[in-house]
C-alpha cells in the first residue's frame, strides 16, 4: 500500500464505496475473522503502524496497538485511516 495515495480523492469518488452500515460492519467483521492486517495511518502520514481488527460491533472497534504512546497519539486525533485487502480487493476506510 503505497503512501502516495490521496486517501481524500479516493473515499470521495469510489462508485465501490460502500455507505450501509450493515455492509461496512459485515466487512469488518470479515476482517476479524481473516485476521487481516491493517495499515493505519494518521494524516497527513506522520504516523503509521501495522495492526489487526480484534472486534467489531455497531458502535465500537477494537484495534491491537503497540504501544501506550501511540495509542494516546492516534486516540487524540480526529480521525485516521485503515488499509488493507479482503479476498485481493482493496479496502480503505477513515475512522
Amino acid at each position: 500500500m503505497s503512501g502516495d495515495v490521496d486517501t481524500q480523492a479516493d473515499l470521495s469518488v469510489s462508485p465501490y464505496a460502500l455507505t450501509s452500515p450493515a455492509e461496512i460492519i459485515g466487512v469488518l467483521r470479515d476482517l476479524v475473522r481473516g485476521r487481516a492486517l491493517l495499515q493505519l495511518r494518521v494524516p497527513p502520514g506522520v504516523t503509521s503502524v501495522v495492526t489487526t481488527l480484534l472486534q467489531v460491533d455497531a458502535d465500537a472497534l477494537v484495534l491491537d496497538m503497540p504501544g501506550d504512546l501511540l495509542t494516546r497519539r492516534i486516540t487524540q486525533v480526529p480521525e485516521f485511516i485503515l488499509e488493507t485487502s479482503l479476498d485481493q480487493v482493496r479496502v480503505h476506510f477513515r475512522l
